[in-house]
């Protein structure tokens, strides 16, 4: 039998320190992928033609032609112009007004889709992961930041141009040193997986996380997740004790998140969650103090299911959907 054109898709999962291209078949299962360092510090001009050569790569790995795609959806990290294509500005690779979109298009002749990358996480997961069937999906991926993203009746929440729902900006008080004249920091400060790396290095210098120093010493650039969780596992107090704040910081914002949208569902993903996974019961735990007692009882709180592949895959569920949307206009 003739191969017919058009029959794949491919999502794209831009992060800080890797970016990652995979290939689905028409009934959205992998056929192929590749994975490559992003070196987001050379720029956006060196930063565009690897994410090419990546999607060339991974097309190989599937032994598929470019014209074998129906379309690709690019998750990028930072502020994104959906409607244009543009990633506005991505602070972590220091990028910004890049016209991502329209260089995938042009070098690859099928359509392209842009999208925040935790937008296409919790994409993932409404359409083959842990949020499947949910009415009003809340993704929540505390990661090097917090990122969250919102499904509601199938549409993602958004801007009516550009990318939203950024919970880690929201501000809380603080006695840190480190925040603006009101005492206030963003929430991400006090819960992502580098505010608790960097909490257990200073518990580690203090002798209070001795895993921790014995494996990565007070270096920050060590302590990753696999280092974090060894030294859960082993109860270092200082870990235990820095990790409960967190937590609590986390269910006050995604609470506070839960109070404005009413969801009947949250999806907790991101390095945290993955190298942490049985803190899922204390965050629930937590939570249930933010959220109103009706609106508890309505939601389930449930860990993320497609780990590092849920950006790629809700880039290309996206880039089906709304093509095909667009197409039956």
């Amino acid at each position: 039998m003739m191969e017919s054109a058009h029959d794949h898709w491919l999502g794209f999962d831009l992060g800080g320190t890797k970016m990652f291209a995979v290939v689905f078949d028409g009934n959205m299962q992998m056929v192929g992928r590749f994975r490559q360092k992003t070196h987001g510090q050379r720029g956006e001009d060196e930063g565009v033609p690897r994410i090419l050569w990546c999607i060339e790569q991974a097309l190989a790995t599937a032994g598929l032609e470019p014209r074998r795609l129906a379309g690709i959806g690019i998750g990028c990290p930072g502020v994104v112009d959906w409607r244009e294509g543009i990633l506005v500005d991505a602070p972590n690779l220091g990028w910004s007004k890049v016209r991502l979109a329209a260089a995938v298009e042009e070098h690859f002749g099928v359509p392209a889709r842009l999208v925040n990358d935790v937008d296409a996480g919790t994409y993932g997961e409404f359409r083959q992961g842990a949020g499947r069937g949910a009415g009003t999906l809340l993704g929540v991926f505390p990661g090097t930041g917090l990122g969250a993203g919102c499904i509601v009746d199938g549409r993602l929440l958004r801007h009516r141009r550009y990318s939203c729902m950024e919970l880690g900006r929201m501000r809380i008080p603080s006695t840190s040193l480190v925040g603006n004249d009101c005492g206030l920091i963003p929430v991400e400060t006090a819960c992502s997986r580098l505010a608790i790396a960097s909490a257990c290095a200073m518990e580690a210098y203090r002798g209070r996380a001795p895993t921790v120093f014995e494996l990565a010493g007070t270096d920050l650039r060590k302590i990753k997740s696999k280092v974090l969780s060894q030294a859960w596992a082993q109860k270092d107090p200082g870990v235990r004790q820095v990790v409960g704040r967190a937590l609590d910081y986390l269910a006050m914002a995604v609470g506070a998140a839960v109070e404005l949208l009413g969801p009947d569902r949250v999806v907790i993903g991101g390095g945290l969650i993955e190298a942490l996974p049985d803190v899922l019961e204390p965050l629930r735990r937590n939570l249930a103090a933010y959220v109103t007692p009706t609106l508890w009882k309505d939601l389930t709180v449930a860990a993320a299911e497609l780990q590092d592949l849920a950006g790629a895959v809700g880039a290309a569920w996206y880039a089906k959907d709304s093509i095909r949307e667009s197409s039956s206009h």
